[in-house]
């Protein structure tokens, strides 16, 4: 769940481009059943004259590159094992998959070191949703058959106005969103021990964890655009779980 952080690794992109690295994970907020991959190839298949959409398109693909490399790196997989291993020690009943809300929690910490690290970037993330920029993702969204403008627009509006990303200011936010997330995937809530070892793991060392974190977002502004944009068949697909006015399960897609 790391919007914050596509969008900081797309800052130096053109508006649609970072428009399009946010869809990334916006759309499986919306409805699970709109396959971004699917849709994004239906788009690539057709001769699109407007460059604010070839822009969104080129976001998208850059959001699945950056996903490619973040689900790699050690900065993320050292931190979701740990958290992991905290939840395991911790105890607690069954009906929990560990994985799930380790990956998840990171995420989240992640952001939550962005938006704390930099007061401003929050408003400047949600400064991008202007109306011609809500027409053009809707427009984007509308060709998959399990979407439609009308409701696309609606979740736009209640993600925006419930600033879904204020929560992540603080530990106690990011535990609610878990909690509200797991019911979802059909596994229990977080145990109070689970949830205070899960926070104490991410908590230790954050000040070297964010600074990993900006190398991590410096190299991606960096990247050779040529291998950022490989062709829709050779997209990476990399894994992960979403959850907000919408949902998405978590699977090894983008």
């Amino acid at each position: 769940m790391n919007l914050l952080g596509h969008y900081v690794c797309a800052r130096h992109l053109t508006p649609p481009e970072q428009l399009g690295s946010i869809l990334g994970d916006l759309v499986p907020l919306y409805r699970r059943k709109v396959r971004l991959l699917p849709l994004t190839r239906a788009w690539e298949r057709g001769a699109e004259s407007d460059p604010r959409m070839t822009g969104l398109l080129k976001g998208v693909r850059y959001h699945f590159w950056v996903d490619s490399r973040f689900h790699r790196d050690p900065l993320f997989t050292d931190t979701a094992a740990r958290v992991g291993e905290a939840l395991r020690q911790a105890g607690g009943g069954p009906g929990l998959k560990r994985f799930f809300p380790a990956h998840v929690l990171t995420e989240m910490f992640f952001d939550h070191l962005l938006m704390t690290g930099e007061p401003e970037l929050l408003g400047e993330f949600y400064g991008l949703f202007d109306e011609r920029a809500e027409a053009l993702a809707a427009r984007f969204v509308i060709r998959h058959p399990q979407a439609d403008e009308e409701s696309f627009r609606r979740f736009v509006g209640l993600f925006l106005e419930e600033r879904f990303l204020d929560a992540y200011r603080s530990y106690e936010g990011i535990v609610r969103r878990m909690q509200q997330m797991l019911p979802r995937f059909r596994q229990r809530a977080l145990e109070p021990a689970e949830a205070q070892a899960a926070v104490a793991e991410l908590e230790a060392g954050k000040e070297a964890t964010y600074g990993r974190l900006l190398q991590f977002v410096t190299a991606m502004r960096h990247a050779d655009r040529a291998r950022i944009e490989p062709a829709a068949e050779t997209w990476p697909v990399g894994g992960g779980a979403r959850d907000g006015p919408g949902t998405r399960r978590p699977a090894n897609e983008p």
